[in-house]
Parts: C-alpha cells; structure tokens; sequence
C-alpha cells in the first residue's frame, strides 16, 4: 500500500471513531437533559399539589358546611385538584380514589372521605417523589433493582396487614 492509501484508511477510521463517540456522548447528554427537565417538573407539581391539597383539607376541616362565602373557595380548590389529577382510573387508583370521592355532589359526603383522600395524596405525593429520584440519573439497572424492592415490601404489607 502505498502513503496515500493508508492516510486515507486511518481518516477514515479516525472519522467513525469520532463519530461513534460523538453520537454516544450526544445521546448520554440528551437523556440526561430530558431526565433533569422532567425531574424539575415533577418536582414543581408535587410542590403545587402538596400546597392545594393541604389548602383543600384544611378548608374541609375548618368548615362543616358550604354558604355563600365559602362556596366559592371550595369548588376553586376541587376543580384545581380535579384537573391536576390523572384520568386513567386503571393505571393511577389513587387520583380515581381522589376524583370519586370529590365527585360527590354533597358537602358532607366528600368531608366523610377526608381520611381516603388524604392517603390517597400520600401515596401520590411518596409515588412522584419516587419517580423523580429515579430521573435524576439512575441506571436502568438500579431502576429494576428498586422495582423489584418495591414489589416485595409491597407483598410484606399486603400479607402483614391480615
């Protein structure tokens, strides 16, 4: 071979190597923007929810019934925790707990489901908090690991609870 040729292999080599790695450090960066980006909005809805959600049950417990000054308030608070809630009854059972019980069209009834509905924000809240932890730059392999830790405390409860 001669000098040209092989000057033209290594640019060639050199050029994909470069490449590859640009590519790889492109997508590491882009995933690990996409994570922080999300994780920060998380972090801003579980901050608004948690201040609208300690707003809604604090006016529930102050109040034992709706009048005219109050009633306003009180459908502001449930129609921003309605609409901030997920929709898919299936996937997320504690903003179905949340929506039917707000739903209700009585006062007292949806007083009486304070302590579910309190639980149910727990568990969103612990949830979101969760997610947000694993955005912030875990690996898909601690991602699993958690998983499956979460699973089984999930089954201990279950089967302590009886």
């Amino acid at each position: 071979m001669d000098e040209i040729s092989v000057a033209l292999i290594s640019l060639g080599v050199s050029t994909a190597v470069s490449l590859a790695i640009y590519l790889l450090g492109y997508k590491q960066n882009f995933s690990q923007h996409y994570s922080t980006t999300i994780s920060n909005e998380r972090m801003v809805w579980i901050k608004e929810m948690r201040k609208l959600s300690a707003d809604f049950l604090a006016f529930c417990e102050t109040n034992d019934k709706l009048n005219k000054k109050n009633v306003e308030e009180f459908n502001k608070l449930k129609n921003e925790i309605l609409i901030n809630l997920n929709s898919n009854a299936k996937k997320y059972k504690n903003d179905a707990i949340i929506r039917s019980s707000l739903m209700k069209p009585f006062f007292e009834d949806i007083k009486k489901d304070l302590p579910e509905i309190r639980n149910a924000f727990i568990e969103i809240f612990k949830n979101e908090w969760d997610k947000a932890k694993l955005e912030a730059g875990r690996s898909k392999y601690q991602v699993i690991r958690l998983e499956r830790k979460s699973k089984k405390l999930t089954e201990y409860f279950k089967i302590n609870e009886n």
